[in-house]
């Protein structure tokens, strides 16, 4: 039987002889992590695009459809840990609705190529809460 970390090599082999930008795999059995790569050395957030869109789609679907979320929760109620002391007149009324359906009101987009300190900021959500919002 190969071991995992050679299987994984021969997969990311395989993705670079096919021009594929493959960052981060792992292979897990039963729990624990048997095999892994790294394009990069470090964790780093990465701009998706819109490559996530479909993956939160389905997963909050079924959030909502177990009753795990609702649509008109706010966000600052989410994550009260990361709303900062004056969050402005229209942060408290962004709710996931807003934020699934790209209506949150945000002037600007928030890619990653805009705003450097995105790139250094320790939770993402902090990087959203702290923008100002018209």
């Amino acid at each position: 039987m190969r071991n995992d970390q050679n299987i994984l090599s021969e997969f990311v082999i395989d993705t670079l002889k096919q021009n594929l930008n493959v960052m981060y795999a792992q292979i897990w059995r039963e729990g624990t992590r048997t095999a892994e790569y790294k394009r990069m050395p470090v964790k780093t957030r990465l701009n998706t695009w819109s490559a996530c869109k479909g993956v939160v789609s389905c997963a909050a679907g079924i959030a909502l459809d177990e009753g795990l979320i609702r649509l008109d929760e706010k966000l600052v109620d989410i994550f009260p840990e990361s709303v900062p002391e004056d969050p402005g007149s229209n942060l408290p009324k962004v709710s996931l609705e807003h934020l699934l359906t790209m209506t949150s009101g945000l002037e600007n987009s928030l890619f990653f190529c805009d705003w450097e300190e995105r790139y250094t900021t320790q939770q993402a959500v902090d990087s959203v809460c702290c923008v100002e919002l018209p």
